[in-house]
């Protein structure tokens, strides 16, 4: 039963992607900051497939991985969310250490969906048990935080505070889409208005992921491309249209689409314009999943002004890449992209490189 429902969920996820997507993307003039001109057009290459051969002997077997991590070292902790188990995978040595099972208990996942590292600690979001677990970094279970509000999307600070956005029904009225809570699960602030559009239901609107960048909570919605960058005390300071910009039409289609939802609870599918986001090495990256070729587009910040400076495109025959961190090669200022892509008859991790070295 639950095979059948992961493969359901990767065909509603390549469906509505393949329907919504748009021909072209359209570039504008941001009323807050200016694209560069032109922007950095990046192939990546494939370095390396996993898992391969020596790994699986090593007891790296996927069914669907679902989310990535690399520490500082360049070693791997990726989430598959139909095992309910971590891999934590050191490339130079071909070692694999696996921990978690499906379960309630601790160190056991119903549906997690998320992993992070903070400082020391590795944790897992599981947002269908509504908790949150934290592990050393050998996969020994340290606690549990049971989260009392449905929410989308969580990240952990260096502080060890959760900042959550929240899962709001289409209809619902939300009064704020973040909350803040602290390391054991209370929350301390709640903040951001939500975006509203004329009739359309809120929910829809307001579908945002997370990340944390040079001190700020970035929240980036996947329906409409707006980005909302707010202080530690809540506080809006700037509103980001650069990827609403670039991603115009398809943003525009799914508001036509919205504009339909007029019955109430009735929701409408819709395409996200970007799967995943990360920061890294001042800059902001966002993983879009296009027919035929993945993008990961850059967002920078000079003499505070943001700008897309580069996009990065892998051509694949895969369904979707769900998500994706990066690794910065000592010495060299080249990164290294490595995304999770879910297949047809079967899903892995790639590594990529861009082709000829950064500009």
């Amino acid at each position: 039963m639950r095979n059948r429902f992961f493969k359901l969920t990767v065909i509603i996820f390549a469906s509505t992607f393949f329907y919504f997507q748009p021909t072209t993307a359209l570039l504008a003039e941001s009323k807050n900051a200016a694209f560069l001109s032109p922007i950095d057009n990046i192939k990546l290459k494939l370095i390396k497939k996993f898992p391969e051969a020596d790994l699986e002997k090593n007891g790296l077997i996927l069914s669907q991985p679902w989310s990535i991590s690399l520490d500082e070292a360049g070693t791997i902790y990726l989430l598959d969310a139909k095992e309910a188990k971590v891999f934590k995978i050191t490339e130079s040595s071909d070692k694999v250490l696996f921990f978690g099972k499906r379960g309630q208990g601790p160190g056991e996942f119903n549906f997690p969906l998320k992993i992070g590292l903070s400082r020391d600690k590795i944790w897992v979001f599981d947002p269908s048990a509504r908790q949150i677990q934290f592990f050393d970094r050998n996969g020994k279970f340290i606690k549990m935080i049971k989260l009392f509000h449905r929410y989308n999307d969580v990240i952990v600070d260096q502080k060890y505070r959760l900042i959550c956005t929240k899962n709001i029904k289409v209809n619902e009225e939300a009064k704020k889409i973040i909350d803040i809570l602290d390391e054991n699960g209370n929350i301390i602030l709640s903040l951001g208005e939500p975006d509203k559009m004329d009739d359309i239901p809120v929910g829809l609107l307001n579908d945002f992921l997370l990340s944390v960048f040079k001190g700020k909570i970035i929240a980036a919605s996947r329906s409409t491309g707006a980005i909302k960058v707010y202080d530690e005390q809540g506080e809006l300071v700037e509103e980001i249209d650069l990827l609403k910009n670039y991603l115009k039409e398809a943003a525009d289609i799914n508001i036509k689409s919205f504009k339909k939802a007029v019955s109430p609870g009735k929701s409408r599918p819709y395409a996200h314009l970007f799967e995943s986001i990360k920061s890294f090495n001042n800059a902001i990256y966002f993983l879009r999943s296009q027919p035929g070729k993945y993008e990961i587009i850059r967002i920078v910040e000079n003499d505070s002004k943001f700008n897309i400076d580069k996009i990065y495109t892998y051509k694949t025959e895969g369904v979707l890449a769900i998500d994706f961190d990066i690794f910065q090669v000592p010495d060299l200022s080249l990164p290294l992209f490595y995304v999770i892509n879910l297949g047809r008859e079967e899903s892995n991790l790639l590594k990529l490189t861009p082709e000829g070295g950064i500009k």
